[in-house]
């Protein structure tokens, strides 16, 4: 083969690669940043200390990404059905990937948030900005199982009423920049809606 069709093979082949690359970071920083975030495992534990889970729940994380949580739902209650929710197809694949290396049991659904299927769930962690949560408030009221408990990381669900709300220490993060900005899009009457610290439990 000439070395120019060589050369020309590896030019498209790392243009290729570059692309790809460059499409994961982008959709990582800019379009998927709050479902991405990592939580921290002391906050995880803490979180699950204020549940009662019975071996035949079924728990739903919306924002899967790398949320801690149904890994530290995985490691305390094994017999659990964990299922994590993402509309962001690269954080999917992302996902499926590190479940495959760990051995993980849990499930991982590319779906948008408002038409997932949660019927099922007695427990559904939400780790999502307020403009989505205002966008299927409705849905997390009715659709769970009765008696099921929503939890949302960081926001409070407009218009719901926690039945408590677990305050945790403020950690400091490079893309809180990106959070912050948030605020501009909420309307005059949800401007309490802000990004916090906290941990707040609904039920249904």
């Amino acid at each position: 083969m000439a070395p120019e069709i060589i050369l020309t093979i590896q030019i498209i082949i790392l243009s290729i690669g570059l692309f790809i690359f460059f499409v994961v970071l982008r959709e990582l920083l800019f379009f998927g940043f709050a479902p991405f975030m990592s939580s921290h495992p002391e906050v995880m534990e803490k979180i699950l200390a204020e549940l009662r889970i019975r071996d035949d729940y079924v728990v739903y994380s919306l924002g899967y990404g790398r949320s801690g949580f149904l890994r530290a739902m995985e490691k305390k209650f094994p017999a659990v059905k964990l299922v994590g929710v993402d509309d962001h197809l690269w954080h999917c694949l992302l996902a499926r990937l590190q479940i495959f290396f760990r051995h993980s049991r849990i499930k991982i659904k590319h779906a948008g948030y408002y038409a997932a299927d949660i019927s099922s769930a007695n427990i559904v962690y939400c780790y999502l900005d307020v403009q989505i949560l205002r966008e299927i408030y409705k849905k997390l009221r009715v659709e769970p199982r009765a008696g099921a408990i929503i939890i949302s990381s960081g926001f409070i669900i407009p218009y719901l009423e926690p039945i408590k709300v677990l305050k945790t220490e403020p950690k400091k993060r490079w893309f809180n920049f990106l959070i912050g900005g948030q605020e501009k899009v909420l309307t005059e009457k949800e401007k309490e809606y802000k990004p916090d610290n906290n941990i707040y439990y609904y039920e249904v």
